[in-house]
């Protein structure tokens, strides 16, 4: 196992070297780059070097098959760097008009309108508000099911209102105080359901593509806030927990916690373990001993589950070089605008963070129609244009 590990640590830092050599520190890809380097190295780092013992339900043989699958993923992303995988894609994919659009804001205001309406009507039904105000924790609404239609809800919410925001810093000129109005407007969007990951990662790619990776206090802020909102959603409003505590339970779960459900999901396959159609949910069972929640993971690991170590593999390829073809396109000359950005990302944090199953597979899907509207209403403006 310590061979492996080697192994592994050995072409993470060759990849790392890869990236600085190609120039692809800031790329379409960088926030699936952070999100794999999570899910795939930090667990056998974590379990490896440190001897971790958080979440572990699995042996030394689960953890062994773990690092070999992270083995086959970084030598798939050394070859696609130094492979560029292409695929023909159309043209109209990449959006290159930076003028505003009528159709498109009227669409927006509708979306708008609707996720305002839906906030308004439940807001004290909301785990942050009831975390803020009676201090008390209630579990989320996708999980509990407390609050009729929220995954909908979340879906418009936390992924599609985030593309309007980007389209409208690229389209529309805006003052410092109005931006500053619609981030405050999106982190209660992210946060109000109770979702805490969202937030974090919008400011990951906040950080990467709209401060360009800079280290500053704008940064130190946005890991301020994020613990702010893990502190109060964890009940630090009651006085019951320690901040140290919360602080260290928070940095595990980010960099631990799903990436070692990945592993378990294999612990249960070897002790054959029968699934249902939400695996997730047989995971935190697993794990937690408890039925009132979801523990996903990194997409492998429900493909695996679904079709078998071979077959798995062979779909793991392919949905990765279609990424590559997508990501190399969207990198072309640097045409993509934000918002394309934020749609492709959106789509490689469900594969990584949410995984493949039935329900998880709406919001990807959401997500792309919302970017196939948008192309369709900037693509009609242009050509009514040129038919002037």
């Amino acid at each position: 196992m310590e061979i492996r590990f080697i192994v592994l640590t050995i072409l993470v830092f060759c990849f790392g070297l890869l990236l600085i050599y190609k120039n692809k520190i800031i790329s379409s890809l960088t926030p699936f780059w952070i999100l794999t380097f999570i899910h795939l190295y930090v667990p056998a780092f974590y379990y490896c070097l440190l001897k971790g013992n958080s979440y572990k339900k699995f042996n030394d043989i689960d953890l062994s098959l773990y690092m070999n699958i992270s083995i086959i993923s970084y030598s798939i992303f050394i070859i696609s760097l130094l492979l560029k995988v292409r695929f023909p894609i159309h043209k109209k994919i990449i959006i290159k008009s930076k003028k505003s659009n009528q159709l498109v804001f009227i669409y927006m205001l509708i979306i708008l309108f609707g996720v305002l309406a839906y906030t308004t009507r439940h807001f004290f039904e909301f785990p942050l508000v009831k975390a803020i105000y009676n201090r008390i924790i209630v579990e989320r609404p996708d999980v509990s099911g407390n609050i009729p239609h929220y995954f909908t809800f979340s879906v418009f919410a936390c992924w599609i209102v985030p593309c309007f925001y980007f389209y409208i810093l690229e389209h529309y000129s805006i003052t410092k105080l109005m931006n500053i109005f619609l981030l405050l407007s999106l982190g209660i969007f992210f946060t109000i359901g109770g979702n805490k990951s969202t937030l974090v990662y919008f400011f990951i790619f906040f950080w990467i593509f709209c401060l360009r990776m800079k280290v500053d206090f704008r940064l130190m802020f946005m890991g301020c806030v994020s613990f702010a909102v893990y502190f109060i959603m964890k009940g630090g409003l009651s006085g019951s927990l320690q901040l140290a505590d919360l602080i260290s339970s928070g940095v595990r779960r980010f960099i631990v916690t799903q990436a070692a459900m990945l592993i378990n999901r294999f612990a249960m396959l070897r002790q054959g373990y029968v699934f249902s159609d939400y695996p997730a949910k047989d995971v935190y069972m697993f794990v937690y001993d408890m039925d009132n929640g979801s523990a996903p993971t990194y997409f492998i690991g429900d493909l695996i589950i679904k079709y078998g170590m071979g077959m798995a593999l062979v779909l793991y390829i392919f949905i990765l070089s279609f990424l590559f073809a997508i990501s190399n396109k969207l990198d072309h000359h640097k045409v993509a605008t934000k918002y394309q950005l934020w749609t492709f990302f959106s789509i490689t944090y469900f594969l990584g963070q949410a995984g493949i199953s039935k329900s998880n597979m709406y919001r990807p899907i959401a997500i792309l129609l919302n970017y196939m509207i948008l192309t369709f209403l900037e693509n009609h403006q242009m050509r009514k244009e040129k038919s002037l």
